[in-house]
């Protein structure tokens, strides 16, 4: 006679597909953890449950919570796994403490049946390593259950009740058993946003790209009429001029007067020159392909601080020219000349500084300034990649030239603008 499942892994069999029904479902990370939130508090006897995911910045914010207070709520979702301590942040950071251990489970949860029991046992020491929100907002019951893929935690489950005993070692067992799949999901929900957001940013870019080219050439074109134009039309008249006392054979005691309409032609001449000289520079400057990189980065310090005198410039170089692979050298100025650029228009910062070094078998570019700051997380968004001051266009060719672009910024904290590429071996 055939042996029939036993109900546990009837039960499991259940939840692993009603788990991969609503992956094929739902759309989004959003609405599929919404929903598995709703299946998993079905399976347990507690009131309340998040669904907490770590972000880039190591914060855990809830994705999504039920039952939970909106007080409470507010006091847990900006945590971080860096900055704060608890049983939580650590399960998410995968450290447990050795005070933990107690209440851990095989699969690496923790569980606890009278969280307020277990906190009175504590020594003061151990008691500053918990918030202590949960039992301050009157839960008895709490389980903190991680979510991975591929051994990293990505996310944790956190089940709640005011009651003792209602989050059971077999369900959080039977969570653990599944929590691979909401793992699997969560990973390729994340694969899918990335993409979005890379093609975004490729449209985006193609887009300044085409606006930055039609810019460049309106520039062109204004500085070709404005500056050399007008010089060439004045040296035109004056050689005129000087044709016309020449041809009108003017007595020597007016000789005078003709050397110095040439001298005035050739001082407008040489003028000229240093306009054309200003055009190519700002194009693409002679001295990266004659020099280098390095002389390069002195001469643009050395026109910003002749520019901008009441800005102090700092630079720091500690890399040879040689250890500069050729294909970031343009990279590299462009980040540079952006960066500078924002500085002087935007910043109000009375000093910037800018490094380049080698360190780790890398080579870091730094600029920093002292100024007025902003936001970076919300110019950085989609909706403020836009107006972005060349954030954008900088971390675009940071990252397609196999580098790490990042910025630090909040209103009144200046700038700090960071980019790092891995050196050959």
């Amino acid at each position: 006679m055939k042996k029939e499942p036993s109900k546990k892994k009837v039960d499991r069999l259940q939840a692993t597909y009603a788990l991969l029904d609503l992956f094929a479902k739902k759309r989004s990370r959003k609405a599929y953890l919404d929903a598995v939130l709703d299946l998993l508090l079905s399976w347990s006897d507690s009131r309340c449950g998040g669904i907490r995911v770590l972000t880039e910045q190591k914060h855990i914010p809830y994705e999504c919570y039920r039952g939970f207070s909106r007080q409470f709520w507010e006091s847990e979702n900006g945590l971080s796994i860096l900055r704060d301590h608890c049983a939580c942040t650590r399960i998410l950071h995968g450290k447990p403490a050795p005070k933990d251990l107690p209440r851990m489970t095989p699969g690496g949860s923790f569980r606890c049946d009278n969280i307020l029991t277990f906190v009175r046992s504590l020594s003061q020491e151990d008691l500053r390593t918990f918030r202590g929100i949960c039992v301050a907002h009157g839960y008895r019951s709490v389980a903190v259950i991680p979510i991975r893929y591929d051994g990293n935690v990505l996310a944790a489950i956190h089940l709640a009740d005011e009651r003792e005993g209602k989050v059971s070692e077999d369900v959080v067992e039977f969570i653990e058993s599944v929590a691979p799949l909401i793992g699997e999901a969560i990973h390729r929900f994340n694969l899918e946003e990335e993409i979005r957001e890379s093609e975004n940013r490729l449209r985006l870019l193609s887009g300044q790209l085409l606006t930055a080219q039609e810019d460049e050439r309106k520039r062109f074109a204004r500085d070709l009429h404005d500056s050399l134009g007008a010089s060439l039309a004045a040296i035109k008249y004056a050689l005129e001029d000087v044709l016309s006392k020449i041809a009108l054979k003017q007595e020597m005691g007016d000789r005078d007067s003709v050397v110095c309409s040439l001298e005035k032609t050739i001082t407008r001449v040489q003028e000229t020159i240093e306009e054309v000289r200003r055009i190519q520079m700002d194009l693409r400057p002679a001295t990266l392909d004659d020099l280098g990189l390095l002389p390069t980065i002195s001469w643009v310090t050395r026109e910003f601080q002749k520019v901008y005198s009441r800005k102090a410039i700092e630079k720091t170089i500690d890399v040879e020219e040689a250890e500069i692979p050729e294909h970031l050298k343009t990279v590299i100025y462009r980040v540079i000349q952006e960066a500078l650029n924002n500085i002087a228009k935007h910043s109000q910062a009375k000093k910037a500084i800018l490094s380049l070094t080698k360190r780790n078998g890398q080579l870091e570019l730094r600029v920093e300034d002292n100024g007025v700051g902003f936001d970076a997380v919300a110019l950085l968004s989609k909706k403020g990649a836009r107006k972005g001051f060349g954030l954008t266009t900088m971390r675009e060719r940071t990252e397609l030239t196999g580098g790490i672009f990042t910025i630090d910024s909040a209103p009144g904290e200046g700038v700090r603008i960071c980019a790092v590429w891995p050196l050959p071996p």
